[in-house]
Formats: C-alpha cells, structure tokens, sequence
C-alpha cells in the first residue's frame, strides 16, 4: 500500500549514518507520495470521487510534497561533518526500545 511506504522510508532513513544516505531514502519517500498522488486523481477521473472530494487531498498531498521536498533538498546541502550521533546504547532483551538521534545542524 503506497500510502504506508512514505512514512517508512522517512523513518528507516532518519536512522541512516550519512547524510546522503538519509536523502536516498528521503528520494524514496518522495516516490511512494507520488504513487499516493496517483491514487486520488485516478477515483476521480474514473468518478469515484468529486472535485469538491479530490481537492482537498490533492491539496494536503501537494503540501506534504513541498515540505518532503524541502527536507531531502536541507539534507543533500548538509555538510556531512555536521552530521552527529547522538547516544546510541544496546538495548538488546531489556525490553527498552533503542534511540537513536541524528541532528543536521542549521
């Protein structure tokens, strides 16, 4: 399901160790919202949906489009020695969940 793989892509990339590695995923991201982009412009054309009904979501679609856009275009200009890791401690069979942050300095 398309609309399940762009926020996945965003998440796996978040925990890559590069900032070329993240915007690869970032890129991913930004395909799998256009198959989402698709999908309501299709009921549409097909008549499933009205314009009263697409409008909206083509709309939100558009807006998450830009702001996806913005951050992969943020990332791929980072100097990569900005890029730092923050603590990242095994976790392994406490039952406690692993964190790890990656900040890109401004």
């Amino acid at each position: 399901m398309p609309g399940r793989r762009m926020p996945t892509n965003i998440a796996e990339g978040s925990k890559c160790q590069s900032a070329a590695d993240y915007a690869r995923f970032l890129n991913i991201a930004e395909a799998s919202l256009a198959e989402t982009e698709y999908l309501p412009l299709l009921a549409f054309d097909l008549g499933y949906v009205s314009n009263e009904g697409h409008q909206p979501i083509a709309a939100e679609i558009d807006e998450v489009a830009r702001m996806l856009n913005a951050l992969r275009v943020k990332v791929e200009q980072s100097d990569p020695q900005l890029w730092t890791q923050g603590s990242r401690r095994s976790t392994r069979g406490s039952g406690a969940s692993v964190s790890t942050t990656y900040q890109v300095a401004a």
